[in-house]
């Protein structure tokens, strides 16, 4: 999907106001540069080497949103099931914003018998510790028929997503992209928007639960790019079209409940320039890891002049059980008249659950992290208590009070 068209579906409307500055120092967003796709580098008076822990662009502008939580049933891969939407989608609109925006949504909860919430996943929060949207911890939930409104500057720039922290409703559907415009550390010509990888069952994760609890994580049926896929020949495949010499940001989001994937083009070079909101000196690779939670922002350079080329989720065996390993796949075409299945060879890679290497992973703008006086060491641990799996911190297992927000 064209960033244009990402624009136009995303409910966005313009007004003026500015929201109390965060603990950033604001000043007004000159004109200095364009951003064009000869540079990247700049943003108004603001460019890759200003510290946005300190300093951050003011807009004056907002971008509002309004989102509606619903249940439908959808055959996102062929098979139908319950799903949980955002504005009748899966994924839910993105919401767009500049570096320096405030950005106000409002969410009504039409769930049938669920409360909810909705967090800005890697968002500061900054003096808005109450807009973080994780029921028990920063507001009550949301009971169904109910709104509220959610109001933060995006003092950040690049990519994220927004999901629900209540239950599993994140991987029942609620969730989306979080596109926050600003400078980046290589040049590109097309912003192609998120491809999100989710893995996917059959059965709605909720109805998993109960058996997750006892025997473990199950082995998922699926998985999806861009919230589709094709299982048993039924469903369709995610498809990008792209012109050969031209070059495209890829937004990966994997929002997986249980599966570290490794993304790839056949025959093509991914360069990585961001992680987790960070942009970072630009590395090559032809196979990324992505765990989950996680966001690279890459650059896919249309180095071919012909053909059609998979696009290949995988998830590794190694930490992720998932009966369609080797066909979460997407198309990347030369040919947007096409209909022609790839017939292309992945890469040769190792399987594994690994970060990406940390020596690679260097961020452009470098910063001092001072030394604590204290350090607390807490152990974290899964295992069986009264034959049911828990996380512990510190002998610890969280209990939610969902009417006693910390």
């Amino acid at each position: 999907m064209h960033f244009p068209t990402l624009l136009a579906s995303s409910l966005a409307l313009i007004s003026s106001g500015v929201f109390a500055a965060p603990s950033a120092e604001s000043h007004k967003l000159g004109k200095r540069c364009d951003n064009s796709a000869t540079d990247r580098s700049c943003w108004g008076d603001y460019d890759l080497s200003t510290d946005y822990y300190t300093e951050v662009p003011d807009t004056g502008a907002t971008v509002e949103y309004w989102f509606e939580l619903t249940n439908i049933t959808a055959a996102l891969d062929g098979v139908s099931r319950d799903v949980l939407v955002v504005n009748g989608s899966f994924p839910g609109p993105t919401i767009i914003a500049n570096w320096g925006d405030t950005v106000i949504v409002h969410l009504s909860n039409g769930l049938e018998n669920n409360g909810t919430g909705l967090h800005f996943h890697g968002i500061r929060q900054n003096n808005t510790n109450q807009m973080d949207g994780v029921p028990s911890l920063t507001q009550c939930p949301l009971a169904p028929g109910e709104s509220m409104t959610y109001t933060w500057q995006a003092t950040q720039y690049g990519t994220t997503w927004y999901h629900s922290h209540f239950a599993l409703q994140a991987w029942e559907g609620v969730l989306g992209g979080i596109l926050i415009n600003g400078p980046a550390t290589a040049n590109y010509d097309v912003d192609m928007g998120h491809i999100f990888l989710n893995d996917w069952s059959h059965e709605t994760a909720d109805a998993l639960y109960l058996s997750a609890e006892i025997d473990g994580p199950p082995t998922l049926d699926n998985g999806l790019i861009n919230g589709t896929n094709t299982y048993n020949d039924s469903g369709s495949r995610f498809e990008m079209n792209v012109t050969s010499g031209e070059s495209y940001r890829l937004r990966l989001v994997n929002a997986a409940i249980d599966t570290h994937f490794k993304f790839t083009v056949d025959n093509h070079t991914l360069t990585v320039i961001a992680m987790d909101l960070v942009p970072i000196v630009p590395y090559t690779t032809d196979v990324l890891s992505i765990g989950m939670g996680q966001r690279y922002d890459v650059i896919l350079n249309a180095t071919e002049t012909s053909d059609n080329y998979w696009m290949r989720a995988i998830p590794q065996t190694f930490c992720s059980d998932n009966d369609n390993t080797d066909n979460i796949k997407g198309i990347v075409r030369y040919d947007s008249t096409s209909t022609d299945d790839p017939t292309t060879t992945g890469f040769t890679y190792t399987e594994n659950c690994d970060d990406e290497a940390i020596a690679d992973l260097v961020p452009y703008l470098s910063l001092d992290v001072s030394s604590e006086d204290t350090e607390d060491d807490e152990a974290v641990t899964v295992g069986k208590v009264d034959n049911l799996f828990r996380w512990y911190m510190a002998a610890t297992t969280f209990a939610v009070e969902w009417d006693d927000p910390t």
